[in-house]
């Protein structure tokens, strides 16, 4: 540790008030350092790299305060005390040495010594007697000598108080001669060297050598150098103040920079919110490759894009570098979830779960049931070890919300055919967990007549012949509770092509009226030319062959309120030849309005027949009056009883009429009134979509095996379900209104919900968020200038919109 080379000066780093003493290096100018080695006695051999002088030696003008600069933006400057340039120590050169702890030991030790030796009592010589003294006189002489020596004690301790007494003074009285001694001599030493000093200075001046130039120049360097010293000083306070200064501008940087990108991230979060997933998002917008937390919706997304194309989401996550999750991850999600053949208790139970946030008017369930053609091929169940097929065909059952929008597979099987085991199994499943069955869809199939007759479901026979075997039920009562009645539709969609089949091919024989397609054709014809009377009709909705017999789309077209207008207009301008015009107009107008009532899927429409029903129950029910005096009334060509659509439309008529009624007397409340039905959801639409979404499922290969039916049901009731994955050429409307009643979050449990997935990494990247970002704002700025080139033209709109 550094100590200061003044000799008998006791300046030490480790002492307590060492913080207030500086210690300063020796020169490297050879003058001014000899004259330092002179201050501290020494000779030029003396080692001047270790060696430090104190503070204590200089005079306070040979000081001056400086500002550090601050190593970082944390620490501050600074103000330490140096030493000017040419600073020589003329303080405290000669100090006397301090007695150290030997020398003080010994000199007590003497003390006492002598202390101890003026406390010895000398007692006198006792002359010899002659004679024999007496008892008495040796008594008083030992008395007498006891108070003798008591006395000489007394007066030897007196004398030997006084003495230390005397030689206290004479040792204080010595020290403080030597002081004062060392303090006039310490005094006489400082002013000798001050005349020395001044004389040396005075003889500078006076040196006839030195030139009077240099001397000004002298004071004017040295009147400079204190100018200079003051503007550093200012300078070194300006430098504070825009180091201040810098800092806050740094803290209003960071802020901006904070702000800007945050608005950059909202603005590329809702640019990519329209494609991407919030975990996808989180991903693109994440700086490191770690692992993503996925949510139940990010996983939902993935699972309908794996169940669309195995290979597609293989490439579009390996190559393309599409944040999704791994197969791996997908399987995991869906591998606890079991869909074996027949009742899925899974899904059972999952329903249950969710029954307890729903109420009883939105647990009343319509099921549908039909059959799908498979793969008549044997499939092996590696996971559960077990061998399916040969089989032809498989029964699905899919339930749905009344009154609320849901839908949930809940039953298949292969190779077996609808019966009343089967049916009330499902429909006892279902109360058991307070879903109660209120109606049943199907289509008029050769077995499912079988289960109708079992079940004493059917209408009149309209045959005079036959009126013994009449059947007037439309619905049965509820296995599991006889208060409760379940009541049966027929497809309405399926009707509709029937009676579009029937009218093409044989026409209707109304009260010996036969009706048939001439009017028809007949307005086609007159189409041809550049203006068309009717420009929904085509040869393609009169010659109906193959697949194009089982679209709906084309049977509507066909009876529709455009065609009876158009066929009206015509025959009242004299334009048709057929003078059955007037029935012919009236037979589309009625199907046009009975199929309105029917396939209502808003509560309120453009046209008032197809508000739903018992919103204009009065005009509705006059129309299903109408349709049922015409179906009791008209015979398909030649036939004298009714055939089956006509059948199914009588039962269709009959139930709506009385499950409205019943529903409105049974659930009624204040909560909840029955006031309309959507009767879209009493139609098979949904299940003929989930058809066509297994069967898309495998790409061209859409007649699957047993096991990948088991393997495709799993992905769609797990995954999200879009009218994109259907066929176009499908035979149904998609029912967007409806959603799956089961998602992944039920499957799963909320500790469960997140799984860390990383995703393959490259070099490059496929999307960059600012360039998407860019790419956003260029195309929405390149549709607004496109907008306004075709404003003039007036396509100016219809341009933006389609944009």
């Amino acid at each position: 540790m550094p100590s200061c080379c003044i000799k008998n000066c006791d300046s030490r780093t480790y002492q307590s008030d060492s913080k207030e003493i500086n210690f300063f290096t020796f020169p490297k100018e050879a003058t001014i350092r000899q004259q330092w080695l002179n201050a501290c006695g020494e000779n030029e051999n003396f080692k001047v790299e270790s060696a430090r002088i104190c503070s204590k030696h200089f005079d306070s003008n040979s000081f001056v305060m400086k500002w550090t600069k601050p190593r970082s933006k944390e620490t501050p400057a600074k103000e330490l005390r140096r030493l000017k340039p040419g600073s020589v120590p003329i303080k405290m050169l000669i100090l006397e040495r301090k007695e150290n702890t030997k020398e003080k030991r010994k000199n007590m030790s003497q003390n006492e010594s002598s202390f101890e030796q003026n406390k010895k009592i000398k007692v006198n010589h006792i002359s010899t007697r002659t004679g024999i003294p007496t008892y008495t006189k040796l008594i008083q002489f030992a008395k007498e000598k006891q108070n003798e020596i008591e006395q000489s004690m007394e007066a030897e301790t007196v004398e030997s108080i006084q003495d230390v007494n005397n030689m206290e003074k004479e040792a204080i009285e010595s020290l403080e001669k030597d002081n004062l001694q060392c303090t006039r001599e310490c005094i006489k030493n400082i002013t000798e060297q001050n005349d020395t000093m001044k004389l040396d200075m005075n003889k500078e001046i006076t040196n006839e050598d030195i030139p009077r130039e240099t001397l000004l120049i002298h004071i004017r360097t040295s009147e400079k150098e204190k100018q200079l010293f003051a503007a550093n000083q200012n300078l070194e306070l300006k430098n504070q103040e825009l180091n201040m200064q810098i800092t806050q501008l740094r803290d209003e940087i960071t802020k901006i920079r904070k702000g800007i990108q945050k608005e950059v991230k909202s603005k590329a979060t809702d640019v990519l919110r329209k494609v991407f997933t919030p975990g996808q998002i989180s991903a693109l917008m994440s700086s490191t490759s770690n692992g993503v937390k996925w949510s139940s919706e990010d996983i939902m997304s993935a699972i309908s894009l794996r169940s669309l194309s195995p290979k597609a989401y293989k490439y579009l996550r390996n190559v393309k570098k599409i944040p999704l999750p791994c197969p791996t991850t997908l399987y995991n999600w869906v591998a606890k979830f079991n869909v074996l053949p027949g009742t899925l208790k899974d899904v059972i139970n999952i329903m249950s779960s969710i029954g307890h946030n729903l109420s009883t008017t939105e647990k009343l369930t319509v099921i549908t049931f039909d059959d799908v053609y498979i793969s008549n091929k044997l499939d092996i169940d590696q996971k559960h070890k077990q061998v399916y097929g040969p089989h032809k065909t498989c029964m699905f059952i899919m339930a749905r919300g009344l009154f609320k929008k849901w839908r949930q597979p809940i039953y298949y099987n292969f190779d077996i055919s609808m019966n009343r085991n089967v049916l009330f199994t499902v429909i006892q499943a279902l109360y058991e967990i307070d879903y109660i069955v209120v109606a049943i869809t199907c289509d008029m199939g050769s077995n499912n007549m079988k289960l109708w007759k079992e079940l004493h479901i059917g209408v009149e026979n309209g045959s005079s012949k036959n009126k013994t075997d009449i059947e007037t039920n439309c619905f049965i009562m509820h296995p599991s509770n006889e208060s409760l009645k379940i009541f049966f539709y027929a497809d309405v969609p399926h009707l509709l092509k029937l009676a579009r089949n029937n009218f093409l091919d044989s026409g209707f024989n109304i009260k010996e009226n036969f009706v048939d397609k001439t009017c028809l054709e007949q307005l086609l014809a007159l189409g041809n030319n550049e203006l068309k009377i009717c420009h929904k009709l085509s040869t393609l909705h009169l010659d109906v062959k193959g697949t194009k017999r089982q679209n709906v789309k084309l049977a509507a077209q066909i009876f529709s309120n455009t065609n009876a207008l158009a066929i009206r207009w015509c025959g009242e301008n004299d334009l048709l030849d057929n003078t059955q015009w007037q029935q012919t107009c009236k037979i589309l107008q009625l199907f046009n309005d009975w199929f309105d009532i029917f396939n209502s899927n808003l509560k309120y429409s453009k046209c008032s027949t197809a508000n739903a029903y018992g919103i204009n129950i009065e005009e509705q029910n006059k129309i299903i009056n109408n349709m049922n005096e015409f179906i009791m009334e008209m015979r398909v060509g030649q036939r004298k009883s009714l055939l089956q659509f006509q059948k199914g439309i009588l039962l269709c008529n009959r139930s709506i009429q009385e499950m409205f009624a019943h529903l409105q007397a049974k659930y009624s409340s204040e909560i909840f009134d029955v006031k309309y039905i959507l009767t879209r959801r009493l139609n098979q639409d949904i299940l003929e979509n989930f058809f066509s979404y297994i069967r898309s499922m495998g790409s061209g290969y859409d007649h699957p095996t047993p096991v990948e039916v088991k393997n495709r049901l799993k992905w769609y009731i797990l995954g999200k379900h879009s009218e994109h994955v259907l066929s176009e050429q499908r035979n149904t409307e998609e029912d967007s209104s409806c959603d799956s009643l089961i998602t992944m979050t039920d499957i799963h449990s909320p500790d469960s919900i997140c799984v860390a997935d990383r995703l393959p990494q490259e070099e490059d990247t496929l999307i960059d968020i600012p360039q998407v970002a860019q790419n956003a704002n260029q195309n929405i700025n390149s549709i607004i200038y496109e907008y306004n080139s075709l404003e003039e033209t007036g396509e100016g709109i219809k341009k933006i919109g389609t944009s």
